[in-house]
């Protein structure tokens, strides 16, 4: 599909369009990061995971813009598209945004063709091209797609002002014979299962005035009506069986109901300030949105255009372990059954809340190396850190393979080290810490992948 191909060269376009200019480039940014598998298994025209055996110039470029390599795939499973032993496809190369294929890796590709050169193109972060790494999961979903074992399905994004998620917008999937009804979640996500291929038109409705980005690239022609407290938009989409469509609408707009105020300071049992963590106010429902502010230095925070709704606050709500207090709940509870639910309405103004925590949490110091079996050192490995099963954060270890950091409270913690190497993963076992804490630590890594 060449509409496919034209999508990937303009993401790259928009990121690197500045090239000519002396700034030099920080990131790449994809236009979606939330496309499912189903979707670009059904957007490309060639899905399969093979081992890169030769790189070289592209001859026949599709422009005159950027530098093209042809990468040859001596393939090892197709999924569309791809019948003969090898493929070569066309890829971007010398951009913050391409894949950088090695001879001999192995790699899931997503591939389109381009019907003008009659070339398939693929890599890049944006098209979901990989090294086939920790990707079971997916192989397994894209083999039940290529034997049409999977339902038809519409899923989605609405964002606003491009990267938040918008809660509550109600979603319609209408057929000629039945409509199927959703809202959207705290991110901003919804998905509707269907009950039989077909065409479908998907309506979009948000209880306020905004507008729509430029979505010309996602070869979704969105229809859009707005008034003055309504803003509707509609696009058309026809599946085929095991079907997917996946499409994130950008719209731009403040919610006009948001406009309440949510104030207050966190201190101790004595009254002294807590610092350096996060407050957060917690809606109590999926379709509300969530809010988060850093403590000032004095203790002191303030939520400025809060939607209408029930909330919880709660400090360390995202994450109870990894500072000197626990996770506490307005007034001064570790105990979400027993926080004071906020009853936020628009325009009001709620000051002067205070939220108590208990004794500041006990600290101990893990420290030690991480090394790989064979002796070799670590190249990209981090630690995970867990508080029982719960995952509580990321620890970095230095080239030298050390690492040392700070843990708080009597939980039952554990760690485990990861590391990657192109193709090959690796992990230690999970050692548990003891209440003491520990130095001279060693985690030996090991091969986890099953190649």
């Amino acid at each position: 599909m060449c509409q496919a191909m034209n999508k990937v060269v303009l993401i790259i376009v928009a990121v690197l369009c500045l090239s000519a200019f002396s700034q030099p480039l920080q990131a790449c940014e994809c236009r979606e990061y939330g496309t499912p598998v189903c979707a670009r298994f059904w957007r490309s025209d060639a899905v399969f995971v093979g081992q890169v055996v030769d790189i070289k110039p592209l001859r026949k470029k599709p422009d005159n813009v950027y530098s093209y390599v042809s990468v040859r795939f001596a393939v090892q499973e197709s999924f569309r598209g791809v019948s003969g032993p090898s493929v070569a496809i066309g890829a971007v190369t010398n951009t913050l945004c391409d894949t950088h294929f090695k001879k001999g890796k192995r790699y899931l590709v997503y591939a389109s063709l381009d019907k003008a050169t009659n070339q398939l193109f693929g890599g890049g972060m944006c098209t979901g091209t990989t090294l086939a790494v920790g990707i079971d999961d997916s192989l397994q979903e894209l083999r039940k797609l290529a034997r049409r074992e999977v339902g038809e399905s519409i899923s989605g994004r609405i964002k606003t002002h491009r990267s938040q998620g918008g809660p509550g917008i109600k979603i319609e999937v209408i057929s000629n014979d039945e409509t199927f009804k959703t809202v959207t979640t705290r991110y901003g996500e919804y998905s509707v299962t269907l009950s039989s291929p077909g065409s479908y038109t998907v309506r979009v409705t948000v209880p306020y005035a905004v507008q729509l980005m430029d979505n010309s690239d996602d070869g979704v022609k969105v229809r859009a009506t707005q008034t003055g407290s309504l803003s509707t938009f509609e696009y058309d989409v026809t599946l085929e069986k095991s079907e997917c469509s996946y499409s994130e609408l950008d719209v731009y707009g403040a919610d006009p109901r948001a406009t309440a105020t949510v104030s207050g300071k966190v201190v101790t049992a004595t009254g002294e300030a807590v610092d350096k963590s996060a407050v957060s106010l917690i809606n109590l429902e999926d379709t509300g949105p969530d809010y988060v502010e850093i403590l000032k230095q004095d203790g002191s925070f303030s939520f400025e255009r809060v939607a209408p709704g029930e909330y919880y606050l709660v400090l360390n709500a995202r994450n109870g372990f990894d500072t000197p207090y626990a996770r506490t709940y307005h007034p001064a509870t570790e105990d979400q059954h027993e926080a004071k639910r906020l009853q936020v309405t628009e325009g009001t103004m709620i000051e002067h809340l205070e939220l108590r925590v208990g004794p500041r949490l006990s600290e101990c110091t893990v420290a030690g190396s991480v090394v790989w079996k064979s002796g070799r050192a670590p190249e990209d490995a981090h630690l995970a850190v867990y508080a029982g099963d719960e995952y509580v954060r990321y620890v970095s270890i230095d080239e030298d393979g050390k690492f040392s950091f700070i843990l708080y409270g009597d939980y039952d913690y554990s760690i485990e080290a990861l590391d990657h190497i192109d193709e090959i993963e690796g992990r230690s076992q999970r050692l548990k810490i003891p209440r003491a804490g520990a130095t001279g630590v060693k985690l030996v890594i090991k091969r986890s992948n099953k190649q």
